[in-house]
């Protein structure tokens, strides 16, 4: 608003004098520099995309978690304790299809062996 009516009204040096003292008097009483409506309208939607990015990017973030930690579980209940390499490993991987596959694997090989040799020769 301030750069609208800055471009579209012409005013004396002494008006601009006595605009810029009332600008910094408002500045004072609020503590914080005059925003303009533009400003708070990007300042919004650049607020909004970076919370929606950072949420998809949690969820993925979330979904890999989830999917690694399936995995170990389910390994774990038809093996018994899994070697920590394992988790390194799957740690590594940064794919939800990957992910699936071990998953996949994990229900279907018929050790722990055959699950390791599977994860190392495709890692």
């Amino acid at each position: 608003m301030l750069v609208f009516l800055d471009w579209s009204i012409q005013v004396s040096e002494e008006e601009d004098a006595f605009i810029w003292e009332e600008v910094k008097k408002m500045e004072e009483v609020d503590k914080m520099p005059y925003i303009t409506s533009f400003e708070r309208i990007a300042t919004k939607k650049g607020l909004e995309q970076g919370l929606e990015q950072g949420l998809k990017q949690g969820s993925e973030k979330g979904a890999l978690l989830n999917s690694r930690e399936m995995i170990l579980e389910l390994l774990d209940e038809r093996f018994g304790k899994v070697p920590s390499k394992i988790s390194v490993i799957l740690d590594k991987i940064g794919d939800k299809d990957e992910l699936r596959k071990y998953h996949r694997l994990a229900v279907r090989c018929s050790s722990l062996d055959e699950f390791i040799k599977m994860l190392n020769g495709n890692s």
